[in-house]
């Protein structure tokens, strides 16, 4: 045989793993009811509005692309993701990759689970940029590009007697 020719026989190739062995010892599976989360990688820096996002996807190479663990775990568990459809986490743990802590449901659905659960950043708010808090008496709930928003009743009050003022003066 020629000087750098490789043959291959069984003993000398390297098996290739399944795309479920090679994702699963990836995960540190703990109880039905616990969260799973994810050991190995995680997405690079993401930037969002200029600044870089704090909570990263887990990631692995799946299909030929890189796929989120998470849907990569409801695929191999309950088969195929409508691609409409997106893989939420219950947990809200997003190195969570339980598939009993995952369900499918489009981005309304999720912003709606978000909002329930109260995790947009705003809804974390106690007080106005003003410093009122946001109390029953003092809060205004509209409904904004079909989603509710709370507005401070003094800041609105302050700029109503501003803006009235200001017609005042042009008389």
């Amino acid at each position: 045989m020629p000087r750098g020719v490789y043959k291959r026989t069984p003993e000398n190739t390297r098996r290739k793993k399944s795309a479920a062995d090679r994702f699963w010892e990836k995960v540190d599976v703990k109880g039905p009811d616990e969260c799973w989360p994810w050991t190995a990688s995680v997405g690079g820096p993401v930037r969002r509005n200029g600044k870089d996002a704090t909570h990263r996807y887990p990631q692995i190479w799946f299909r030929g692309t890189v796929w989120k663990a998470h849907r990569v775990s409801w695929v191999l568990a309950h088969g195929d993701i409508d691609p409409a459809l997106d893989c939420c986490h219950r947990c809200d743990n997003v190195l969570c990759v339980n598939p009993a802590h995952l369900f499918l449901g489009t981005a309304k659905d999720n912003a709606i689970d978000m909002g329930d659960k109260r995790r947009q950043y705003r809804q974390k708010w106690t007080h106005c940029p003003h410093g009122h808090e946001f109390t029953e008496e003092n809060t205004r709930w509209r409904l904004q590009d079909g989603r509710r928003r709370r507005y401070c009743r003094a800041c609105q009050r302050r700029r109503a007697r501003e803006a009235h003022q200001r017609r005042k003066d042009r008389r």
